[in-house]
């Protein structure tokens, strides 16, 4: 591998981490419609040039279904994702992300008939043993407690009476949530690249995101919240270039190395990051707990990808 084709993946992973971090900061200084909607409407004019310059032409009529299906998921996916990194810990949630190719092997079976080999299926198990080891010594509560900007003691009484329930952060359930959704996506955006090109099927989902969030806003009569203030301005600003840094390095990579090893590299990375982004800017502890998780998951992804 060359010491090119290195850099575009380490700009590809530490660039998409580092748009996590600026997410977790701006969800806590905006309304999570509005700010989705900024950060989509931002990057339309990178995919519009993009699809001018490429040729690209409307997509046929098999197109709608499964594309207008994504924007749906893609929707409801942002939005917990916002959500999730600015309730949770950035060294928690970010590597949950690792679950998605995972989940998209599952979809795949009935929307694509790929059925994962022996290997993969081992490396399912392992990236969700993975999972499960990353939230050891995480507060199931404490996440919505701040939220709320109540106090961080929780009621004995009403942990124990929740007691049969899974022991993980409310964190951890919308990434799940979110790995989930974003996994139903990828089969459902390969089969509207059947009938679209690979830039005019991303300028269709940003608009659709921008503008469902627009009507939403709309129809609520809170238009208003799309003005920004001037400390929110230039961190949005900041987000819309890296996205479009960390797009740009992943979609060169993707020219140059395999699409298997690019995953696998920019999601181990990618943990890593987040562990340290958490610690240095969050107080995060790094646990062993949390070290080996990482590994186990990028050794899932490996063997899930390759």
């Amino acid at each position: 591998m060359s010491l090119f084709e290195i850099l575009l993946i380490l700009g590809a992973a530490l660039g998409f981490v580092t748009l996590d971090l600026l997410r977790k900061v701006l969800a806590e200084r905006m309304r999570l419609v509005p700010l989705l909607f900024w950060m989509t409407a931002g990057v339309i004019p990178l995919y519009a040039t993009w699809a001018v310059l490429s040729g690209a032409e409307l997509p046929g009529t098999d197109y709608w279904a499964p594309a207008l299906a994504s924007i749906a998921l893609n929707v409801g996916a942002n939005l917990l994702y916002l959500r999730a990194v600015h309730v949770g810990e950035l060294s928690r949630t970010i590597p949950l992300l690792a679950l998605t190719p995972v989940l998209t092997a599952l979809f795949a079976v009935p929307l694509l008939q790929e059925v994962p080999a022996l290997q993969q299926v081992f490396g399912i198990l392992l990236v969700v043993a993975g999972a499960l080891l990353l939230q050891v010594g995480a507060s199931p509560d404490h996440d919505a407690v701040d939220l709320a900007g109540r106090s961080a003691q929780v009621d004995a009484v009403a942990v124990r009476s929740r007691s049969w329930r899974p022991r993980l952060p409310r964190s951890a359930w919308l990434m799940l949530a979110v790995a989930c959704l974003w996994s139903a996506t990828t089969p459902l955006d390969k089969l509207a690249l059947r009938s679209a090109s690979v830039p005019a099927h991303a300028l269709m989902l940003h608009l659709g995101i921008a503008l469902s969030m627009l009507l939403w806003l709309l129809a609520r009569r809170e238009q208003q919240q799309l003005r920004l203030r001037a400390s929110a301005r230039w961190l949005l600003g900041a987000a819309v270039v890296v996205s479009a840094v960390a797009l740009g390095c992943q979609l060169l990579a993707l020219e140059l190395v395999y699409a298997a090893l690019l995953e696998t590299m920019k999601r181990g990375l990618g943990g890593i990051a987040a562990l340290c982004f958490g610690y240095l800017l969050f107080k995060e502890r790094i646990t062993a707990a949390k070290l080996a998780a990482v590994a186990i998951m990028i050794a899932g992804v490996g063997l899930l990808m390759f």
